[in-house]
C-alpha cells in the first residue's frame, strides 16, 4: 500500500482512499486542504468528511 502526505486527484473523477482505522474506531473525521483553490489571499478551503468504517471480510 502506498502512503502520501498529498493526494493528487484528477478533475471530475472518483477516487478511493484506503485507511486502517483500528479495531474500535467509531467514526473518523478527515480534513483535506484544497491546494488549487483560495477563499482569500493565502487561505485554502478545507473539506471535512466524517466516515463510519465498515469491516472488510478477509
Amino acid at each position: 500500500m502506498d502512503a502520501a502526505d498529498v493526494l493528487s486527484l484528477p478533475p471530475h473523477s472518483v477516487t478511493s482512499v484506503a485507511m486502517k482505522p483500528g479495531k474500535n474506531a467509531g467514526t473518523i473525521d478527515i480534513k483535506f486542504d484544497v491546494l488549487n483553490a483560495l477563499t482569500k489571499p493565502k487561505k485554502h478551503p478545507v473539506i471535512q468528511l466524517t466516515i463510519k468504517p465498515t469491516p472488510v471480510a478477509n
